[in-house]
């Protein structure tokens, strides 16, 4: 896990507040959710949307931390306080990630495995 942080003032740091989501009207209408995902799980999906001015860097951030990796492959989740339910997605490439990610594919409360072929 790593924590984004930025200085706010001489010795003062906070969290970066880099994502955010449609909590209270989540649209995961065009994302291919599996079928054996509950009822309950599915209704506490929400996208995961990136703040434009980072988006870049952030995936620039997910790229070297998967070609830091020894096996090239990395578990990405984000996740916030909800469904007690691991949902985990199949082996997915870099390019296909960062396109569900562009489109607002990519869900809170989901375990993504990114590979680099």
């Amino acid at each position: 896990m790593y924590p984004v942080v930025e200085e706010l003032d001489d010795d003062f740091f906070a969290c970066f507040n880099f994502c955010d989501s449609l909590f209270e009207e989540p649209d995961v209408q065009g994302v291919q959710i599996s079928l054996w995902i509950s009822v309950e799980a599915k209704d506490d999906l929400t996208p995961l949307l990136i703040r434009e001015d980072v988006k870049n860097e952030f995936l620039k951030i997910i790229k070297h931390v998967l070609l830091s990796s020894p096996d090239h492959r990395i578990l990405f989740q984000s996740r916030y306080q909800c469904s007690e339910k691991e949902i985990v997605i199949g082996t997915i490439s870099f390019e296909e990630f960062k396109t569900m990610l562009l489109s607002s594919q990519i869900l809170f409360d989901v375990c993504y495995i990114i590979e680099e072929c």
